[in-house]
């Protein structure tokens, strides 16, 4: 089989294994992070440090309270109304949603949802959906010995390629509403336990309604 081969059958050797190391998670969220920051242009200024501190705080009280590299929060230019996480911990907010929240308890019920999100592994949930889990590290040590840097190449491709299929999905297409309710009551939970106001979580939902 050459590399071309071994590469296009990633996603049938891929669904025979349980799920990402952490490692590979904070690949797959800096490869996804990049195009999303090709999409939008990064806010700069202090706003950022505070969106990192409150982000912090929950990331703390929450079921995976550290990640490979640690949490990353970032606003994003742009009236759009959205916020989205990436595998690995990074975590967007467009300047049209911090609008929308005007106090540090809607601002943390956005945080929180999009922290559950990562907990709850919605991203690699939809990679594996498309086929694709922890191959390159399964059958790289043997594939490296034939084909070295080739098979790193293959292999980059297939990941960034992915990568842009989970943006559009959390840019365009969104999750499944199921996994939207489930990241909701992980969201209510979160804000309980850090001492934040849950009903605050209720007053932005009805503010994306109108």
């Amino acid at each position: 089989m050459n590399i071309n081969d071994m590469i296009s059958n990633a996603g049938q050797l891929g669904r025979a294994f349980n799920g990402f190391s952490s490692t590979e998670e904070y690949q797959i969220g800096r490869t996804t992070s990049a195009i999303i920051m090709d999409r939008y242009t990064p806010h700069q200024g202090k706003e950022n440090n505070y969106l990192q501190k409150v982000g912090s705080l929950l990331a703390a009280y929450s079921d995976m309270p550290e990640t490979y590299a640690g949490y990353h929060f970032q606003i994003l230019k742009g009236k759009e109304v959205n916020a989205f996480s990436t595998p690995g911990g990074f975590i967007f907010v467009t300047e049209g949603m911090l609008k929308l929240t005007k106090n540090e308890d809607e601002l943390a019920a956005v945080l929180a949802h999009e922290i559950a999100h990562i907990n709850l592994s919605h991203g690699t949930n939809a990679l594996r959906q498309q086929g694709i889990t922890s191959v390159a590290s399964k059958v790289g040590a043997a594939a490296m010995k034939e084909y070295g840097n080739q098979w790193v190449s293959a292999a980059t491709n297939v990941l960034e390629n992915r990568a842009s299929l989970l943006v559009d999905t959390l840019i365009t297409k969104g999750y499944s509403r199921s996994q939207e309710y489930d990241a909701d009551e992980y969201a209510v939970q979160l804000l309980t336990k850090t001492g934040y106001n849950p009903q605050a979580f209720v007053r932005v939902l009805e503010k994306m309604k109108t």
